[in-house]
C-alpha cells in the first residue's frame, strides 16, 4: 500500500513528537488522553509543554489527521510508538490513512477514529507486514455547567482542595492497582507499567497552572478516599476531567458523584467554565450511568486500534 508523495508531505507536516499517556476508565477510576509535551523535531527533548485540555475539540475542530511520535511510550515499551488522531471531518479516506500508517517509521501506532469510519480497521488489516488489533471504543460525555447542579450530599466524607501530590500518591496507587486499559489488550505491551504511569502522569499534570484538584476526605481520619483532577481552558470556558479515582474500599458511598458535582460547581464559580468533558471506555457501564444521572450527555465515540509491525 502506497501513498502519493504530495499527500505524504502534507501528512508529514502534522507529525510531531509527543509524550503522552492514554488510559481509560473502568470502575470508578479513569482518565482522558491528551496531555502533550511537544518538541520541534520527531525525536528529542521536550522544548515546550502545552496541556490540551479539551481533547474533544481536536476531533471536531479540524479536518487534518495528526500523526505524532510518543516519546514517553517509546521509552516505556522499548518500541517506536506513535499515535494517529483521525478527526470527525477528516478529508483523507481510509486507504490514505492506512497508507500513512504503513509508511510511517514506527513499530506500533495507536489509531483513534470516529466509529462512523467502519471500514478503517479492515483497510489497516490489508497493510503488508503489519497486524491490527481493535482494542476498545472510547466514549466522550459533556456536562453543560450553565445548568444548575444540586449540591453534593456528603455524609462520611468532605470535599477539599488538594495542593500536595504526595498526599494523593497512595490513593492513586490503590485506585489503579490491577486496572485494565487499552495496553492490556496487546501482548506486545506490559500491563505492569500501568500504576506507575498514572502516578507519573498525575504528578506531571499537577505542575501545570491549568490543573484543578479536589479530593474527598474521610471525616474521621482525614485521609483522601477519592479525587478528581481536571484541566481548564479559560479563554474557551471549558474544562476536562483528566484523571479521577475512588478507593475500592469506599465505592458506592456517593463519593464519586459528590466529587463530580463539587468539581462542576467549583469550575463554574471560580473559572467561569460552562462545559466539562470527560471520557471512558464504552464498557465502563457503572461510570457512564453515574454521568447520566448527573446530567452528562454523550457527544462522541472513537474506536481505538493498535497497528503494529508483524
Amino acid at each position: 500500500m502506497m501513498i502519493s508523495e504530495s499527500s505524504f508531505h502534507h501528512v508529514a507536516s502534522v507529525i510531531s513528537s509527543t509524550s503522552r499517556e492514554s488510559v481509560f476508565g473502568e470502575r470508578y477510576v479513569g482518565t482522558t488522553t491528551e496531555t502533550r509535551h511537544f518538541t520541534k523535531t520527531i525525536v528529542g527533548a521536550s522544548t515546550d509543554i502545552r496541556t490540551l485540555n479539551i481533547v474533544l475539540d481536536e476531533y471536531v475542530a479540524t479536518d487534518v489527521p495528526r500523526l505524532e511520535a510518543s516519546a514517553r511510550e517509546t521509552e516505556r515499551f522499548g518500541l517506536r510508538v506513535a499515535r494517529l488522531m483521525v478527526p470527525v471531518g477528516c478529508r483523507h479516506d481510509d486507504h490514505e490513512l492506512a497508507a500513512m500508517c504503513e509508511s510511517a517509521p514506527f513499530d506500533l501506532i495507536f489509531v483513534r477514529a470516529p466509529i462512523e469510519r467502519a471500514g478503517l480497521g479492515a483497510e489497516l488489516s490489508r497493510a503488508a507486514g503489519h497486524e491490527i488489533r481493535a482494542v476498545e471504543t472510547l466514549v466522550y460525555y459533556e456536562w453543560d455547567l450553565a445548568q444548575s447542579s444540586s449540591a453534593p450530599q456528603q455524609q462520611s466524607f468532605r470535599i477539599e482542595s488538594v495542593l500536595s501530590f504526595a498526599s494523593l500518591r497512595s490513593l492513586i496507587e490503590e485506585s489503579f492497582a490491577g486496572y485494565k486499559n487499552h495496553y492490556s489488550a496487546n501482548p506486545l505491551l506490559s500491563a505492569a507499567v500501568t500504576v506507575d504511569a498514572y502516578v507519573e502522569w498525575a504528578q506531571t499534570l499537577l505542575q501545570g497552572t491549568s490543573s484543578r484538584l479536589l479530593a474527598a476526605c474521610d471525616k474521621s481520619s482525614g485521609d483522601p478516599i477519592g479525587f478528581v483532577l481536571s484541566s481548564v481552558v479559560s479563554d474557551a470556558r471549558s474544562a476536562e476531567v483528566v484523571l479521577n479515582g475512588v478507593s475500592p474500599k469506599r465505592q458506592r458511598e456517593g463519593v464519586y458523584a459528590g466529587l463530580m458535582t463539587a468539581t462542576a460547581q467549583r469550575l463554574r464559580a471560580e473559572d467561569g467554565v460552562l462545559r466539562l468533558a470527560i471520557s471512558t471506555q464504552s464498557t465502563n457501564f457503572a461510570v457512564i450511568e453515574a454521568w447520566k444521572k448527573l446530567g452528562l450527555r454523550e457527544s462522541l465515540r472513537l474506536n481505538t486500534f493498535h497497528f503494529s509491525r508483524a
